[in-house]
Formats: structure tokens, sequence, C-alpha cells
């Protein structure tokens, strides 16, 4: 199975109805996990958009996830595309 999302009373919404700011999951309880999968994708127009490969994945304080990502172009905008 995939992720539950669940409503969050302190969760923002923007004006297409779309949440903004935090991401909740909720557990798997058959696997006893929370998978987060996503894309990272680069553009230099906003209009195409290719895979982005690279970066690092840090552990840090508090239970959270750090990823670094090189950004060696002049120019590059970045998305990431959660898949459910």
């Amino acid at each position: 199975m995939g992720f539950e999302p669940i409503e969050h009373p302190d969760r923002k919404m923007s004006s297409n109805g779309q949440g903004v700011g935090s991401i909740v999951l909720a557990k798997d309880w058959d696997s006893n996990e929370v998978t987060l999968c996503f894309d990272m994708q680069k553009s230099d127009d906003l209009k195409t958009w290719i895979p982005f490969a690279g970066g690092t994945w840090t552990a840090v304080a508090n239970g959270g996830v750090k990823l670094t990502l090189p950004l060696n172009e002049a120019k590059k905008l970045l998305r990431v595309t959660l898949k459910g």
C-alpha cells in the first residue's frame, strides 16, 4: 500500500485547494512503515522538465533528513513531484 493523507486542522490551503506547508503521512499498518516517494526534476524555462540526478542525503537533528543538491549550472529551476 502507499500512503494515506490525513486532514490536519493547522494545514493551510492555497487558492487552488492544494495543501501548502507540511506533508502528513499515515502509517501503513501492514508493513508498519511510512514511505515517501518523489522525483526531483530540473528545468531552465519552467516548461521542459528532466530528471535531476545527484545530491547527498544527510540525517539531521530531531529525526530530520536533508538533501543537498549540486547546482553547478548558471540557471536551474528544481521541483519535487510526489508519487502516490
